[in-house]
């Protein structure tokens, strides 16, 4: 029972972070939620991070249709770039040389 409520405080809490009103979305300021989120319990603060993670998570993958292939970057066959950081490397080794 008493888990139950604490969800239920941690839930308004974080309901009352993003207030949601017809078409727009309401956002409240930092300072206005601090002292509320102070006052919470240390599992209660765990049960809103977890909440605001998640939440976090949900948006990254939003964007993301199934079926849908997307483009990774691999630095197999990436010569240019090697050849680039090589001679970063070689002028930053020879810089530390002319220092001694």
């Amino acid at each position: 029972m008493l888990q139950v409520k604490s969800q239920v405080r941690v839930r308004a809490i974080a309901l009352s972070i993003i207030r949601v009103s017809s078409s727009n979305v309401c956002t409240m300021s930092v300072t206005e939620l601090l002292p509320t989120l102070q006052k919470l319990s240390r599992a209660d603060k765990f049960r809103l991070m977890q909440f605001l993670v998640a939440q976090l998570a949900q948006e990254e993958t939003d964007g993301l249709q199934s079926n849908q292939t997307y483009p990774v970057w691999s630095p197999y066959d990436a010569f240019e770039a090697a050849d680039t950081m090589l001679k970063a490397l070689e002028a930053e080794k020879s810089n530390d040389y002319a220092e001694c």
